[in-house]
């Protein structure tokens, strides 16, 4: 609809990540890691969210934050997620997002 969104996602010492978008709660998960991102990935006008793990293997979960927030991209990355970010889409793509993985850079499309 071309109708932008306010999201925000902010993480607590204790890993608890709480997302809200157009001032509404849209998640709470526990043991996010540090690293998070919140873009419009497949350009469907609803944000997804990527974290990282706060214990145990590290990895990306790509959740989509619609009404009913579902997982739909989950990464192992037991060298450690160092960065994340995001690409603007090139002409007739999709925006790509981008982990620095140990001693590597991974674009995600």
């Amino acid at each position: 609809t071309g109708r932008g969104h306010a999201a925000r996602a902010v993480r607590e010492p204790s890993a608890k990540l709480r997302v809200t978008v157009d001032g509404a709660e849209a998640l709470v998960t526990e043991g996010s890691g540090a690293q998070v991102v919140l873009a419009d990935l497949d350009l469907d006008g609803t944000p997804e969210l990527v974290t990282t793990a706060n214990e145990g293997d590290d990895r990306l979960v790509v959740t989509s934050l619609g009404a009913k927030p579902l997982p739909r991209l989950r990464l192992d990355a037991k060298e450690g997620v160092r960065a994340l970010g995001t690409c603007p889409p090139e002409a007739q793509g999709r925006p790509v997002l981008v982990a620095a993985v140990g001693q590597e850079v991974w674009l995600v499309r």
